[in-house]
């Protein structure tokens, strides 16, 4: 019995010393090389719902259930998750420039780790390296220690930079000619005649102009006894973040012009344009415009304002923001 209590006690001397000489501050780094443009990978990071495609967590655990916040990708992007094997928690991009990506976890119940993405040349290539930095507390950081936790997540790490390189090199291959995840091509489209309802709106108050613009729009439609011939569409002629404005309408397609309303008026758009859908909830807008961006300067087009957001498939006709059809529209010169 001395024999059992001595034992115990060393255990206990060694977990105490294991404790103090332990670091509580720990930093994971791993780098993978990729052959792949830098603005395809960093895609796969920025964008929250790609994560599925390469993340080492979601491939290992069937358990876990994510929701999605607005927006889905950028800066202030997140997510929560739940899991049987990975508890609950929270992931937030605190910050997204085309070199880098941070963001914070949220462990319910054990703290707040930081994670960084960096993106940098390396011949033809893009290395990308992955950071992870936390803290562990008195005693979990001997408990780390003795289990591994920093080889396991390493491993963990090299998993998902693995499978990152894979989704992304193949990406390269079979879409070269993607933009942003979109693929591009110009159209003839035919002349529509819009209704409209304009202003120079500040960017916070966007979605109640928009709002009370189709409103006042859907009543002046009916009280002049004009057909509506497609969905509620923004018109943008400007976005001016520096000075947080937007020129803008909110607009209906018609089969004829509305007369006698001084804040109205009626427009006719069509012909050469650039197209596409943006399936999902409206985070994703900002990518499908880039990616319209991306195209123009690639091909050296030019554009005729307004652009169009269309919104064929929204909250009014199904509750599923992943449904959600938004057909963007860039008439060209």
């Amino acid at each position: 019995m001395k024999i059992f209590w001595r034992i115990l006690l060393a255990i206990i001397i060694l977990f105490g010393i294991l404790i103090l000489l332990t670091p509580k501050h720990h930093s994971i780094v791993r780098e993978i090389v990729i052959n792949a443009p830098q603005v395809l990978i960093h895609d796969q990071i920025n964008d929250l719902e790609r994560w599925n495609t390469w993340s080492p967590w979601e491939q290992t655990d069937p358990t876990i259930k994510k929701k999605f916040g607005i927006p889905t990708s950028g800066r202030g992007a997140s997510y929560t998750w739940e899991s049987k094997k990975s508890g609950k928690g929270k992931l937030t991009i605190t910050n997204s420039t085309p070199d880098t990506i941070a963001t914070s976890i949220e462990f319910e119940g054990m703290g707040t780790a930081k994670s960084k993405y960096a993106f940098a040349k390396e011949d033809k290539n893009i290395k990308v390296s992955w950071s992870f930095i936390y803290d562990t507390p008195i005693p979990w950081n001997a408990v780390a220690w003795i289990m591994g936790g920093e080889k396991s997540v390493g491993k963990d790490f090299e998993r998902g930079l693995a499978s990152l390189k894979q989704v992304c090199e193949q990406l390269k291959t079979t879409a070269e000619r993607q933009y942003r995840g979109y693929n591009l091509k110009t159209f003839d489209l035919p002349m529509t005649l819009y209704a409209f309802k304009r202003s120079n709106v500040d960017l916070k108050d966007i979605p109640s102009f928009l709002g009370q613009g189709f409103v006042d729009l859907n009543k002046t439609i009916a009280d002049q006894k004009i057909n509506v011939v497609g969905p509620n569409s923004t018109l943008y002629w400007n976005i001016d973040f520096k000075k947080g404005k937007s020129d803008l309408a909110a607009a209906i397609p018609v089969n004829k012009t509305i007369s006698g309303n001084a804040q109205m008026s009626t427009i006719e758009l069509g012909g050469k344009a650039v197209m596409l859908d943006c399936i999902g909830n409206y985070g994703r807008l900002d990518n499908a415009h880039n990616a319209i961006a991306d195209f123009l300067k690639e091909k050296n087009l030019k554009r005729k304002l307004p652009a169009i957001e269309q919104y064929t498939i929204d909250a009014r006709s199904n509750a599923d923001s992943t449904k959600w059809l938004t057909k963007i529209i860039y008439f060209l010169e």
